[in-house]
């Protein structure tokens, strides 16, 4: 059960755009996105969603538990959620806030992007009055943080960052301040992760290229980037016999 923050709550607007959000994004029915089963209406006295519960860990979990790194992990967890952001996509929906806390994992080793729409629940610029802004910066594409107008492209490159960090361990744009993770996101600089790790070579390209700092180099759609990391999965599978079902992932989570 989700709530709106009583700060926000109190405000007509806030309660509006709460339940034509929820609205917008109940609509979406796919194994890989949470699912809504009941939201408050636009002349509710209180905010709420109600949601799948999901007794497994966020992707953040899993990866502080899980070492070493695995190129078919990566692979299966990016291939599943290119696939979520697609279904979200075509229907006109961003998700503005794809990040490790905001994806978790069925028993059964189902990945599941959760919060769909929430970012724009809070906030429809961006930036908010304090001129903090929402989310987590180091997720953030580049014309995010701008205050530019976003597109699925965006949300890719919040993917791009998670593959990275499926790769790694580490996240490209890690830095000890706020504003030093803003300038690196915005400058672009990553660092290859074959410098890091030893990674799958053809998994790397595909996280740089959604790393992209202009969006027009980046992936153009989510069915594109699954479609590169579907690929990847098959070779992995051909080279090495690696798995690429996620009742091993479960295996490997319990």
């Amino acid at each position: 059960l989700k709530l709106l923050h009583p700060h926000l709550a109190r405000e007509p607007e806030s309660r509006l755009r709460f339940a034509r959000e929820a609205k917008a994004v109940a609509r979406l029915h796919h194994e890989n996105i949470l699912e809504i089963y009941a939201y408050s209406q636009e002349d509710a006295a209180e905010s709420y969603l109600v949601t799948e519960f999901i007794a497994g860990p966020t992707l953040r979990s899993f990866l502080l538990a899980h070492r070493p790194r695995f190129p078919e992990v990566a692979a299966m967890i990016g291939w599943e959620l290119s696939r979520a952001l697609a279904a979200a996509h075509q229907m006109g929906i961003i998700h503005r806030d794809v990040k490790p806390e905001n994806i978790m994992v069925r028993g059964d080793g189902t990945v599941v992007l959760c919060d769909f729409g929430i970012a724009r629940i809070l906030d429809k610029d961006t930036v908010t009055t304090t001129g903090q802004l929402l989310g987590s910066p180091a997720y953030m594409a580049p014309e995010h943080i701008r205050g530019e107008p976003q597109d699925g492209r965006s949300d890719l490159f919040s993917l791009g960052v998670v593959l990275y960090e499926l790769l790694t361990g580490v996240n490209p744009f890690r830095a000890s301040n706020p504003a030093e993770v803003i300038f690196r996101v915005r400058s672009g600089q990553v660092i290859k992760p074959r410098e890091l790790v030893p990674v799958y070579e053809p998994l790397e390209a595909i996280a740089l290229a959604a790393l992209a700092l202009r969006p027009e180099d980046r992936p153009q759609t989510a069915d594109e980037l699954a479609r590169a990391l579907g690929d990847a999965l098959a070779d992995l599978a051909a080279d090495r016999g690696a798995f690429v079902r996620p009742t091993a992932l479960a295996d490997r989570i319990r």
